[in-house]
């Protein structure tokens, strides 16, 4: 575990929060340097767990955690002691009986309301001597930072100046903070918290470069460590969950302080190189390795996957409605232009063999004249899915810009009388279908003619293949700075 903050927390015996109902409170020391684990979801929040050490010489009922990151939902918070340093965790760990968060006094008047109650020494400046004057009095209200105050059984409006706590009441907090109620045996070693942290998650991306002839592909990929969060993170043992993790009631993210979007040194550990994948309660998960630092605002990009060259296969694919309908004859040829894919294996013997989290791949074609400088063409940009070892992946790089296509309908006649339940008949219909290629190689474009109902094809310039049942699929060779063209007949219904 690491930690999370130079200077977490800092916990008072007699402090309470509101009025104390918990019984005795127990001092604890700031946590050590390894005192936090996250966990890194991408769509977030994370999930945080720190431990802070205790040093109980007797029991406690209550245990009081300041500094409680300003992104932490509180509603998430839960906690545990660990009743000894060698016990494994968390079977040993008992779970607290109750947790309160207290927000952190944000203004004057924040601080006023809480003094509620309690009496005060106002410092006034009497204007006759110039010399200043203490006040003091309970404090029954504030409002717009002027304090009301009952003096000698009478309420007095005190005039403008300012408040001195002399000594701070130790149950007064400037600063988000848990008390636990748990049942804290003497020689308990640490208290461990965990809650979501907004504004923390991560996200894989990968570049591609496609090679000319479309048979290979040199892929790589990256993880984004990203905090969007007003809470710098520190030396934290960071586990990248891969796969997407249902979640109910997720809180959006807290607004950033101000001062989180100041310039701030970005310190990166050593890069250990791309983390290893393990499985667990069917997810992927990538334990980083050594300390990572998080400042708030701030985005690091590391390496998941080193550089690998792998098979691929590049598709021209012309999707349409094989449906035709009285008139669509008498209609212009349609322009249409083929999508293209590219298709590659996972393979467990292959130069990846890891599981590939979701996330983005940007598809870019070779430096021109074989340059060894980096692609610079982006083709497109695809959302790559959750890939485990063993399975084909096809990116969709959009419509090709020189391979298009010309159809048109050459002849359409009804057959029949109308389906007594749908009103349709039966018809035939004839299709033309004319592919350009201004590439300087040959292309193979596979058309997808699809048709509702029973269909059949009855005559075709080439031999189709029944892709499945609502579509049959065509193969066309089309020469470079050439042509082709399918004619085919169709009867659907009847």
């Amino acid at each position: 575990m690491r930690r999370l903050y130079s200077a977490m927390i800092v916990m008072k015996a007699a402090f309470a929060l509101a009025t104390p109902v918990w019984g005795q409170d127990a001092a604890v020391p700031a946590p050590p340097a390894d005192a936090v684990e996250i966990a890194l979801y991408r769509a977030g929040p994370a999930e945080l767990l720190e431990s802070r050490p205790l040093a109980l010489p007797a029991p406690a009922q209550r245990l009081l955690a300041r500094d409680l990151p300003a992104g932490a939902d509180s509603e998430s918070l839960s906690a545990w002691i660990a009743p000894d340093g060698d016990a494994p965790l968390p079977a040993r760990a008992l779970p607290a009986r109750a947790v309160a968060v207290q927000e952190a006094a944000a203004s004057e008047s924040d601080l006023l309301r809480r003094l509620i109650g309690r009496e005060i020494a106002w410092l006034v400046r009497n204007p006759a001597t110039g010399a200043e004057e203490v006040l003091t009095g309970v404090l029954r209200a504030a409002s717009g930072g002027s304090p009301v105050v009952e003096r000698g059984g009478a309420l007095e409006v005190l005039p403008p100046g300012r408040l001195r706590l002399d000594p701070a009441p130790a149950d007064l907090t400037l600063t988000r903070t848990a008390a636990v109620e748990a049942t804290a045996p003497a020689g308990a070693s640490r208290l461990l918290l965990r809650y979501r942290l907004a504004g923390v998650s991560w996200d894989a991306r990968y570049e591609a470069v496609l090679a000319e002839d479309g048979r290979s592909l040199r892929l790589e990929g990256a993880y984004l460590l990203r905090n969007a969060g007003p809470d710098a993170i520190r030396n934290a043992a960071v586990t990248l969950v891969a796969g997407d993790v249902p979640r109910v009631g997720v809180p959006g993210p807290r607004p950033m302080r101000a001062e989180a979007t100041q310039a701030r040194g970005l310190a990166l550990a050593a890069d250990a190189g791309p983390p290893q994948a393990a499985a667990t309660g069917d997810r992927q998960v990538y334990r980083l390795q050594g300390a990572i630092d998080l400042p708030a605002a701030s985005t690091q990009r590391r390496v998941l996957i080193a550089p690998s060259e792998i098979p691929a296969d590049r598709r021209y694919v012309l999707e349409g409605r094989g449906e035709a309908w009285p008139g669509r004859a008498g209609l212009a040829p349609e322009r249409l232009r083929p999508r293209v894919e590219v298709a590659f294996v996972n393979a467990a013997d292959g130069p990846l063999g890891a599981p590939l989290p979701a996330g983005v791949v940007a598809v870019r074609a070779p430096a021109p004249g074989g340059a060894d400088a980096p692609a610079m063409l982006l083709l497109a940009e695809a959302p790559l899915p959750a890939t485990p070892v063993g399975e084909r992946v096809v990116l969709d790089l959009g419509a090709a810009f020189d391979v298009s296509a010309r159809r048109r309908l050459t002849d359409y006649r009804e057959i029949g009388a109308p389906d007594p339940r749908t009103g349709r008949r039966a018809y035939e219909a004839a299709h033309e279908i004319r592919l350009l290629n201004a590439k300087e190689t040959p292309v193979t474009v596979e058309i997808m003619e699809r048709f509702g109902g029973e269909w059949r094809i009855l005559e075709a310039s080439r031999e189709p293949v029944r892709a499945d049942a609502e579509a049959a699929l065509f193969r066309l060779e089309v020469p470079a700075g050439g042509e082709a063209a399918l004619a085919y007949r169709v009867r659907v219904g009847g």
